[in-house]
């Protein structure tokens, strides 16, 4: 086996992509609450890309890098089996979520979404997930996407990068031809067929840098064209905004549309990675910073962080009515709240899992893990 210790942004865990991740979680959390001051600048500002397109990526990206280096070190089965952990461990958080919810909106405490009512034969539908309530659709996602993991790896290891390419870049081409999941309304928001791609081109990326070794190298030409690619989208997505004038009715389509991803928003996000890959040195300072790395924590806890913050988007949903009939100052300061508040888990996993490395330690060196009462 190749020796994998280079220190690449992507060789060990990197605050770059913790922060990145953070910030998406944050801008997700703000986007959700309803009539929320601060959504001028948060939703969709760099064109029409959004976080769910940033933080489905970075989560492929992070599995390449993890379990990539697995299957590179040990073997498709011994990566297999943490990638199974792993979908078992989302889909647990995402059956308790689900329940919780549920729960909630029988006692009128928090809404579903996609006009969801809370009975049993939703909830086992939700479990099985063939339907999933709002906002949760993302984690469901993830479920699904995990399970492909071992046959993408399986098919890297073995050179076969174009055959990934091909199948991933054909079933979106299927889904944005209305042969994907917006062919069935019912199984959810999301078009797993067509965001599948997103997923897998971050596994790929993330992978080739393990293998290789080092970081992924991006043409300056390449940075050229995305430079004024991302500029027109960012002015023609701010258009109305400037001029008050709206584009042709595709762009406004674009805007609100995310079920499959379009050719257009696919070619602004690509441009706009494009560059902020080549910032990553200047990105790696900020996230340094003390803003920063309160950014990374979230994003080292992600999967708490989000569950929370789809729990308080339904609850939030449920005071839709009384909140727009608030101060512009008060729903500020609520949403402040909010987001701050996402510490709260993150900080609960973090002591979770410092318990849990000490009572490994000491089980290790063969001394009781609980308090000894003995004289």
């Amino acid at each position: 086996m190749s020796n994998l210790s280079s220190q690449n942004l992507f060789s060990q865990r990197s605050k770059l992509i913790d922060f990145l991740r953070g910030l998406c979680l944050v801008v997700i959390t703000i986007d959700h609450l309803p009539h929320d001051p601060f959504e001028t600048f948060t939703w969709q500002t760099f064109g029409f890309v959004s976080a769910a397109e940033g933080f489905v990526f970075l989560s492929g990206l992070v599995s390449g890098i993890v379990y990539g280096r697995v299957a590179i070190r040990e073997g498709i089965v011994p990566a297999w089996r943490r990638i199974r952990r792993r979908a078992i461990t989302l889909y647990l958080y995402n059956a308790v979520l689900i329940t919780l919810a549920f729960l909630a909106a029988k006692e009128n405490l928090a809404v579903l979404g996609n006009n969801f009512y809370p009975g049993w034969s939703l909830w086992i539908k939700t479990l099985l997930c063939i339907e999933s309530p709002g906002y949760a659709e993302i984690l469901r996602m993830y479920i699904v996407f995990f399970l492909i993991l071992p046959l993408v790896f399986w098919a890297l290891i073995h050179n076969k990068f174009v055959y990934v390419a091909i199948i991933s870049a054909g079933l979106w081409f299927a889904a944005s031809r209305g042969y994907g999941m917006v062919a069935f309304p019912q199984l959810g928001y999301f078009d797993l067929v067509s965001w599948q791609l997103l997923f897998v081109a971050g596994i790929s990326f993330g992978f080739s840098s393990i293998r290789e070794q080092k970081e992924p190298e991006i043409s300056n030409r390449y940075t050229a064209i995305s430079i004024p690619i991302f500029t027109v989208f960012l002015l023609i997505r701010h258009w109305h905004g400037m001029t008050g004038h709206y584009w042709s009715p595709y762009f406004v389509w674009l805007a609100s549309w995310r079920e499959t991803l379009s050719v257009g928003r696919l070619l602004n996000f690509t441009a706009f990675a494009i560059l902020i890959y080549r910032l990553r040195q200047s990105l790696s300072r900020v996230a340094k910073t003390l803003p920063g790395q309160a950014l990374a924590f979230l994003g080292q806890h992600s999967l708490q962080v989000f569950v929370w913050s789809v729990s308080v988007s339904m609850v939030m949903a449920e005071a839709d009515r009384r909140w727009p009939h608030t101060s512009s100052l008060r729903q500020s300061m609520v949403t402040t709240a909010i987001v701050i508040s996402c510490f709260i888990p993150a900080w609960a996993h973090q002591k979770w899992q410092d318990q849990r490395r000490e009572m490994l330690r000491l089980k290790s060196i063969g001394q009781p893990t609980l308090p000894s009462f003995s004289s």
